[in-house]
């Protein structure tokens, strides 16, 4: 039922569910129309139920629905380093779905070339909860780590650094994105993003792979000096 329903979003954890579901064949549940909240979940009528699903801040704060009765479960998988997806159905508690986040493979070494291709400071701002969050940026070794971000607070964070005087390229590729892609100087979207993504980006990689972003980089700077060269 989840996976029939997050096959009309291109949410990166959506699209997992609906990979599995794939695999293990199971069967399409026929729904109503889809809704979408931006930046929280999904929801739609399921043979007479309404079912919502999404982020703890959605289903919780927002729809005041409580996973008290789950908190032990929630808090395992949280220690175990693992994304949450909330369900309702009506107006209780219904699922909590657990996933494993993968650190793509070129991550480290992509942020390590634009640290020495002059990049001066390296934010991570996510969605994801802290405990997530703290572990890829222990990985990682941003400068700082934001967690638990709405779409509005990512634009915020970014109009912040604009305002101490960086010139700020932000790269993302979720519907959660879009606000911070317009604010940024620069914004960078993945080929297989979401569809506002890819709108509001000033340049989409062609390639699904970050270190297209640094050679993009590297590129555009050696363009530069070749233009004040002929200058």
């Amino acid at each position: 039922m989840i996976a029939s329903l997050g096959e009309h979003t291109s949410h990166p954890i959506a699209r997992a569910v609906v990979r599995l579901a794939e695999q293990k064949r199971l069967a399409h549940s026929p729904h109503e129309e889809v809704s979408f909240i931006v930046g929280h979940g999904v929801q739609a009528t399921v043979e007479g139920r309404r079912i919502r699903f999404g982020s703890r801040h959605y289903l919780e704060d927002d729809e005041h629905i409580s996973f008290a009765a789950a908190r032990e479960t929630v808090y395992r998988f949280q220690a175990e380093v693992k994304s949450l997806l909330y369900v309702a159905a009506d107006d209780s508690p219904f699922a909590v779905v657990a996933l494993r986040d993968r650190l793509r493979s070129e991550c480290a070494a992509t942020l390590a070339r634009l640290r020495a291709l002059g990049v001066k400071r390296l934010v991570m701002i996510t969605g994801d909860h802290r405990a997530a969050a703290t572990a890829f940026g222990k990985t990682l070794g941003p400068d700082q780590v934001y967690y638990e971000q709405q779409p509005e607070d990512k634009a915020r964070i970014i109009a912040a650094l604009k305002q101490q005087g960086a010139r700020v390229a932000y790269v993302g590729d979720g519907v959660n994105d879009g606000p911070a892609l317009m604010e940024a100087d620069v914004g960078v979207s993945m080929p297989r993003a979401a569809d506002i993504a890819r709108a509001t980006a000033d340049i989409v990689l062609l390639d699904d792979r970050l270190d297209g972003l640094a050679q993009g980089l590297f590129l555009s700077q050696n363009t530069m000096r070749l233009i004040r060269s002929n200058f």
